[in-house]
């Protein structure tokens, strides 16, 4: 009998298991080191500590009463960022070391910026940091502050997930990959393979036994992928992109939000579950006998059928994109491409094309949004609303898209791009709970 494999995630939210958000400003994710290697408990403790420091900040700002401190310091409690980041050793020296590390440790910040301008390239991650029995207390380069604290433009991090990871690969990569998950088009960045090399690893030395992609994907980037997409709340596939050559060049991933389940979802969605003919499912993509043995061997069958409707859907989209039908299906179901999830039969009856199906079903509760952001707009005070426009307006490049000051200059190709703007500034994206449960009641 094949074992199932779980999903660690989704079995996770039917335990009631809390989450730990932390919004990440985007200049910080896209964070490369550049003078060592960084481990992923290392990062870990990293976003604890901005998050901690990010929301002192606030605290202060909110009470007159507390004392500033001048010296632009913060303080956590050492047993709680031990427990954060699931640091269980009785051992405290490796913790302390691990702090203590990080103020040698250089980074380049923005480095996907459009201005092609790293400002802050040779600045250490923490200038001062001083353990105690009871605090940690630590401090910022006090020119990155401001990227850290004031960023309009952050993702969702649940630092919970990143501490479940155990691979220091899969940490990074889960913190890297994060900040797409919102994007429309659910793809990173495209780069040299070397790139995504240090995204993983570091500043390792040139002469690492990685220094061939395919004992880097081997070794780091397969084993990322697959924890990612088995304990994480994304799904992640990799392209991969020869530019014309023999060798791997390019890199880049699609990512995906896995649904968010309740026991409601899971009984639904298991009545509607249709039976599985596998036969016809590998016939629909002409696998041929080599693949179905070798898939069949390691997968359970709606597993093998989810990732064959994926397959399919990719298809659709663009039919020269998957040469080799059989090696792309044994690759989608070894790192569960479509996030099926074995324990909650998440195959839905009825959904030919299931991104098709999101796609239209993000659109209605977008226009939803607009409309509500539209409404708090207009009964704002005139104050308000001038700094929602100049905050809109700063990020913009072309003169034309700005907002006028003048309201009687203000036309819907202004005000459109803004509503959606503020609706996603308000209230973020729709959650996979939102989705699912909007896709269940248009389909009873």
């Amino acid at each position: 009998m094949i074992k199932k494999k779980t999903d660690n995630y989704s079995l996770s939210l039917f335990n009631g298991q809390a989450t730990d958000i932390f919004k990440k400003p985007v200049q910080a994710s896209q964070m490369i080191i550049q003078n060592d290697v960084m481990t992923g408990q290392q990062l870990l403790a990293w976003n604890i500590l901005v998050k901690n420091a990010k929301e002192q900040k606030d605290q202060w700002k909110k009470d007159t009463q507390l004392i500033r401190n001048p010296d632009r310091t913060y303080r956590i409690s050492r047993k709680e960022l031990m427990d954060r980041m699931g640091y269980q050793s009785t051992n405290r020296k490796p913790f302390k070391q691990a702090l203590m590390k990080m103020q040698d440790i250089k980074a380049t910040w923005d480095v996907l910026g459009t201005d092609n301008e790293n400002i802050w390239a040779s600045c250490v991650l923490l200038p001062f940091v001083q353990c105690d029995d009871e605090f940690v207390t630590y401090a910022f380069v006090n020119q990155i502050e401001p990227m850290l604290f004031e960023s309009a433009i952050y993702s969702k991090l649940d630092l919970i997930i990143q501490k479940n990871l155990k691979l220091d690969a899969s940490r990074k990569l889960y913190d890297w990959l994060n900040r797409y998950r919102t994007n429309p088009s659910h793809l990173s960045n495209k780069d040299l393979w070397s790139f995504w090399k240090k995204v993983i690893q570091g500043d390792v030395d040139e002469n690492s036994y990685t220094k061939e992609y395919k004992i880097f994907k081997r070794d780091k980037l397969k084993p990322a992928i697959k924890e990612i997409n088995e304990i994480s709340d994304l799904i992640i596939e990799l392209f991969e992109d020869k530019d014309g050559t023999r060798s791997v060049k390019f890199l880049q991933f699609k990512i995906h939000e896995k649904p968010k389940f309740t026991n409601e979802t899971e009984e639904k969605l298991a009545a509607k579950e249709p039976r599985i003919d596998l036969e016809k499912e590998f016939s629909r993509l002409n696998i041929s006998s080599y693949y179905k043995k070798k898939i069949i061997a390691k997968h359970p069958d709606r597993l093998i059928a989810a990732n064959i409707e994926y397959t399919v859907a990719r298809l659709k989209g663009n039919p020269e994109s998957i040469l080799n039908h059989g090696a792309y299906l044994t690759a989608a179901c070894e790192s569960n491409y479509a996030g099926y999830n074995s324990d909650l039969h998440s195959v839905v009856k009825g959904v030919s094309d299931p991104i098709d199906q999101t796609n239209k079903i993000m659109e209605a509760i977008h226009r939803a949004r607009n409309l509500q952001a539209e409404k708090m707009f207009v009964e704002m005070e005139e104050v308000d609303q001038t700094d929602l426009i100049e905050s809109f307006n700063k990020n913009l490049k072309n003169d034309e898209e700005r907002i006028p000051a003048e309201k009687s200059k203000r036309g819907n190709r202004h005000l459109i791009p803004f509503y959606t703007w503020l609706a996603r500034q308000t209230w973020g994206d729709p959650t996979p709970q939102e989705i699912i449960e909007y896709t269940l009641k248009n389909n009873t």
